[in-house]
């Protein structure tokens, strides 16, 4: 793992998982269990990293965005989810996006929530 690289807490890997349900992407089974993920310096957004392959140290850079969907934050805020690949076709990071540019108070812990 890398410095601040850590796993996913549970909330963050539902949503990871429904945004890869979501675009149709075709990941390895074990693809959970792999992924670590590394906070990203976006002023408390909640937006992370995503890496599959820890031994890998190559500069990464973002390709495209697979699927993206919205929820509302515990306090009723829009929060935008945008799940990125990098060049390569492989998960790059999770961009989060609260609609009035305060930090993520919260991930919802139930995928009903997602729209």
């Amino acid at each position: 793992m890398k410095n601040n690289s850590r796993k996913a807490t549970k909330a963050e890997l539902l949503l990871i998982s429904f945004l890869v349900k979501k675009a149709n992407l075709i990941l390895n089974d074990n693809w959970q269990e792999d992924l670590t993920v590394s906070p990203m310096d976006d002023g408390g957004m909640g937006s992370l990293i995503l890496d599959l392959d820890s031994d890998t140290d190559a500069k990464r850079t973002m390709g495209s965005q697979a699927s993206e969907c919205s929820f509302r934050d515990e306090d009723g805020m829009v929060v935008l989810a945008a799940l990125n690949l990098d060049k390569n076709g492989k998960l790059f990071e999770l961009d989060l996006w609260r609609v009035d540019f305060n930090p993520l108070k919260t991930l919802p812990l139930d995928e009903s929530a997602y729209y």
